[in-house]
């Protein structure tokens, strides 16, 4: 199976697009926004789709393609997206802003006790696409359309891996999903040294290294399990600026959306450029 460079660059592309578009639609004046979104459209046409096509492919078997969206479908399902398992606490929070975006018009507003209004205010793009199945066809819909919109960013997180990477075979295409998954920093070694040295000031979360020292390096799977919202678009415009690290008009189509996924991100991204 062979799919072009071109092809998976526009693929991600109109991923990362997704929802900037719904919430321009959703969030400005409907003159305004389709004024806008058409702004968007041509020049992201001009940038991507009429450049010439890159000779550059990823190849990958079949058997292999169907293995990893087993994989990633498995990993994304343990984690607790879709509602099929056991949800980790930050999906109180999930939960309650994807029904808000099903149930209120947008922008969301709320009238308070005192007959103030409050406005949801939070990184709302990757819920968008899941809200406007929900409007439609309800909330359980809506979690469904979710664990399809992670799956598919994170089949195009592993194809970019594959291409950055030059990975030509079956072992080294499977062993690099696996490393994708399982990937972090050793916290638990540097923490069981560390207990021995101070065992008084563990603690019982492994978000933070100690209750004093505040830092945290958390793995693929505590950050899916718990923030993917917040990272899967941030991964793969990490990996297209890698794929292209010279050009700065880059990083102003790709680099600047991952603001509205997420500012810790942007400006982490921004600190990576720089260096």
């Amino acid at each position: 199976m062979k799919i072009s460079y071109k092809r998976l660059e526009i693929y991600s592309i109109l991923y990362i697009y997704l929802g900037v578009f719904i919430f321009i639609g959703g969030w400005i004046r409907l003159v305004i926004s389709v004024a806008c979104i058409s702004i968007f459209l041509y020049f992201l046409y001009k940038r991507y789709f009429k450049e010439e096509s890159s000779p550059d492919n990823v190849l990958i078997g079949k058997t292999i393609v169907f293995v990893i969206i087993l994989g990633i479908f498995a990993w994304l399902i343990a984690s607790g997206i879709g509602g099929f398992c056991r949800q980790a606490g930050d999906w109180h929070k999930h939960n309650a802003i994807l029904n808000d975006l099903i149930t209120y018009n947008w922008p969301v507003q709320y009238v308070l006790h005192d007959n103030e209004k409050a406005i949801l205010s939070y990184y709302l793009l990757f819920y968008l696409f899941p809200a406007l199945v929900g409007k439609v066809c309800g909330f359980r819909l809506a979690e469904i359309a979710l664990l399809i919109q992670s799956a598919v960013g994170i089949f195009l997180i592993y194809l970019h891996i594959c291409y950055f990477l030059k990975l030509n075979t079956g072992k080294k295409q499977i062993g690099v999903f696996v490393l994708l998954v399982i990937f972090g920093g050793n916290v638990l070694f540097g923490r069981w040294i560390y207990g021995f040295i101070h065992p008084e000031d563990l603690s019982a979360s492994f978000h933070w290294f100690s209750n004093i020292v505040r830092i945290q390096y958390s793995s693929h799977i505590v950050l899916i399990r718990w923030v993917f919202p917040q990272c899967i678009i941030q991964w793969l415009v990490t990996l297209m600026i890698l794929e292209k690290p010279y050009k700065v008009e880059d990083f102003a189509w790709i680099g600047i959306p991952v603001f509205m996924y997420s500012c810790f991100a942007f400006v982490g991204l921004v600190l990576f450029l720089l260096y």
